[in-house]
């Protein structure tokens, strides 16, 4: 089993898949907040494109309950591995990429370094097909997206654009 751009199989992550996963790691007691693509759209309230992943941020001391619950929804590990981002994919192709964080909002980079995500992003709020779910803030998603050559720049840069138009 592959992880990432080119995978295969590769199927997109609907909404509908996105909710399921939300429900399955919170009902387990799991806190997570929705990052990349998704999160754009759980602010801007609305699917804003297609998406190949759910992007999760989650507390480190979690992961290996995490890993559990992503199991039982088919889930396996493909790429990456904790302390630092993994990919967990199930048999269609569907891609979860976890950024597991310290309670400091540290984050292990997989190049070495470690890089802080804002504690005060984690207060983000919206909804996916109607569900009401935690993500990063429109100035933490907008600070995520600093620093780094986008793999899509055009993408990146409507991205960037939205979260612009959206600021309070």
């Amino acid at each position: 089993m592959r992880a990432g751009r080119g995978r295969s199989p590769q199927q997109d992550m609907s909404a509908a898949e996105v909710v399921a996963i939300l429900d399955r790691l919170e009902g387990a007691g799991l806190t997570v907040w929705v990052d990349g693509g998704w999160a754009i759209d759980v602010v801007a309230g609305c699917e804003t494109r297609v998406h190949d992943d759910l992007d999760l941020v989650a507390r480190l001391e979690e992961v290996p309950a995490l890993e559990r619950e992503l199991a039982g929804l088919g889930y396996e590990r493909a790429g990456g591995a904790p302390p630092c981002s993994f990919e967990s994919v199930d048999e269609a192709g569907r891609q979860v990429d976890v950024h597991p964080i310290a309670d400091d909002g540290a984050y292990a980079m997989r190049e070495g370094g470690v890089w802080h995500y804002p504690l005060d992003g984690l207060r983000g709020r919206g909804t996916i097909g109607g569900r009401a779910v935690r993500c990063l803030t429109v100035e933490a998603q907008l600070y995520c997206r600093t620093g780094y050559d986008p793999v899509d720049p055009d993408r990146h840069a409507r991205d960037v654009a939205l979260l612009q138009s959206l600021r309070a």
